[in-house]
């Protein structure tokens, strides 16, 4: 895609609209009361006020949502290309642990 004199892939302009769409409907439909969808009819609770409905709403809209676009738009594998696998567990696990006791320390003084 050529906007102006720039090329632009496809799939960042997607990331980058949905990137802002998504934190956009959560906020401002938090509850899902205006969309009506056999979903929302079959389950009221589903999309909700509640932490668990808040965190199914989010689970959808920031997981669930975007795995699909990988899958069904950009036909891609999110295991191979997104870092969906194991891959180097032992490493991160010591980056986590490593930086974790500074973070910790720092929020806490």
């Amino acid at each position: 895609m050529i906007l102006g004199e720039v090329e632009f892939d496809y799939r960042f302009l997607v990331v980058v609209f949905y990137g802002v769409l998504g934190p956009m409907i959560w906020w401002y439909h938090p509850t899902w009361d205006s969309i009506d969808l056999p979903l929302t009819r079959a389950y009221p609770n589903l999309l909700g006020e509640g932490p668990v409905e808040i965190a199914h709403t989010q689970f959808f809209l920031f997981f669930v949502a975007p795995m699909l676009i990988t899958v069904l738009l950009f036909r891609e594998n999110p295991v191979k290309h997104y870092g969906f696998a194991i891959g180097k567990w032992r490493e991160g696990l010591l980056w986590t642990i490593g930086l974790s006791v500074p973070i910790v320390v720092s929020v806490w003084i």
